[in-house]
């Protein structure tokens, strides 16, 4: 295994972590967004065919396993970005797929690079984008932090869920840079939600698989949501669900608030609506280690 040490020594992940023993590894931060955990690996100095070796589908499933591994919801990879943004970010889920978006996700990767630079503002950059990023307030290790979540829109829901299955729930498909099925029948129980969950993953209308979002409405600002990811299965929360959620609600119920919370059970997520759609939640560092194999 090659010895993966970042030179910068204000970096977070830095080299004091391996220099008082021989062990080798791979450098990692971990990460949560209202417990939605990640691993992240700052890869913007590493050759691109050691990236190559790296992010392999089988090393990231064994990297992701909560039992022999580090376990995560998503990988968070930061890579240089050649535009005008501190880094590119890219996200794996915990079965070695990668996922266009992650809101969580891109937060926690802000509250990284906030730790790095001390920046309060700076933009990111994803697949969908270039993100705003805004450190609200800060203590140690944790952050509030908003970043701007591209230009979601609502598509039209498959035909097939329609037609070819009877009984099915009312359901809004929204894109969000990822795909997200909101589903506005909340789950009597948690053996409704998993099978409900993981049989809209993997549904015929949605041939990548799909996020599904399970939405109740509390009050005209508040909602509260059940999360089922793409790949993961269930999770805290969800932070392109909690964009998903709030849009398909001000359509279905005629919401006008330009703030919406969403409240999963790691905690709140606040939608803001303006000329730009702000995601605005807290992001955690748990700790930094090393990845051995």
């Amino acid at each position: 295994m090659s010895h993966l040490v970042h030179s910068n020594t204000d970096s977070i992940i830095h080299e004091s972590a391996v220099s008082a023993s021989s062990i080798s590894g791979i450098p990692f931060a971990k990460l949560h967004g209202l417990g939605n955990d990640f691993v992240l690996l700052d890869l913007r100095e590493v050759h691109l065919a050691e990236q190559k070796t790296l992010l392999v589908k089988k090393r990231i499933e064994r990297f992701s396993n909560r039992k022999t591994g580090v376990g995560f919801d998503q990988l968070i990879v930061l890579l240089k970005s050649g535009k005008k943004a501190l880094a590119q970010v890219v996200f794996y889920n915990a079965d070695g797929s990668m996922a266009e978006m992650c809101g969580n996700g891109l937060r926690a990767a802000a509250l990284y690079c906030f730790l790095e630079t001390e920046n309060r503002e700076f933009r990111l950059e994803s697949s969908v984008g270039l993100h705003d990023c805004e450190v609200l307030s800060a203590k140690k290790n944790q952050a509030e932090i908003r970043c701007t979540m591209g230009q979601p829109k609502i598509i039209p829901t498959p035909k097939i869920l329609k037609t070819r299955d009877s009984g099915m729930p009312e359901i809004t498909c929204v894109d969000v840079g990822n795909p997200h099925a909101v589903v506005f029948v909340y789950p009597k129980s948690e053996r409704e939600f998993l099978e409900k969950g993981a049989f809209l993953e993997t549904h015929a209308a949605f041939p990548n698989r799909t996020n599904v979002q399970f939405v109740r409405m509390k009050n005209k600002t508040v909602l509260e949501a059940r999360v089922w990811e793409r790949g993961v299965g269930p999770t805290e929360a969800c932070g392109t669900g909690a964009v998903a959620c709030a849009l398909a609600a001000r359509e279905k119920w005629k919401l006008t608030a330009s703030k919406i919370e969403i409240r999963y059970h790691g905690g709140s997520g606040f939608v803001h609506f303006g000329n730009k759609i702000w995601l605005e939640a807290s992001a955690c560092l748990v700790f930094t280690g090393l990845w051995v194999e």
